[in-house]
C-alpha cells in the first residue's frame, strides 16, 4: 500500500480513491496483526498515516468497519495509541 501511495497518491479521486479505501479497509480489518508496520510507516511519513485514516470511510464494507473498530479499539498495541484512537475516531 505504501508503494502505491508514494507512486500514485496524485491519482487519489474517483474510483482510484474508493479502491484505496476497499483496500485499506480489507488490510485494517483483515490484516490487524501487522498494524507495527503501519504504525512505523505512519511515523516515518505524517502523510502516509493521514491518507491511511482518510480513507475510512463509507465506502468500507459495514463488517470490515466493524472489525476495524474492535481491532482499534481491543487490539491497539501500545505504541500505536494515536492511530488506534484517530482510526476508531474517524
Amino acid at each position: 500500500m505504501y508503494q502505491s501511495f508514494k507512486r500514485y497518491r496524485h491519482c487519489d479521486e474517483g474510483a482510484v480513491a474508493e479502491e484505496y479505501s476497499d483496500a485499506i479497509g480489507h488490510l485494517l480489518a483483515h490484516n490487524w496483526d501487522q498494524v507495527a508496520g503501519l504504525v512505523k510507516l505512519a511515523r516515518s511519513d505524517r502523510k502516509f498515516g493521514e491518507f491511511v485514516v482518510r480513507h475510512i470511510d463509507e465506502n468500507i464494507g459495514e463488517v470490515d468497519a466493524q472489525l476495524i473498530v474492535t481491532n482499534a479499539r481491543r487490539r491497539c498495541p501500545s505504541k500505536a495509541i494515536w492511530l488506534c484512537k484517530a482510526i476508531a475516531d474517524y
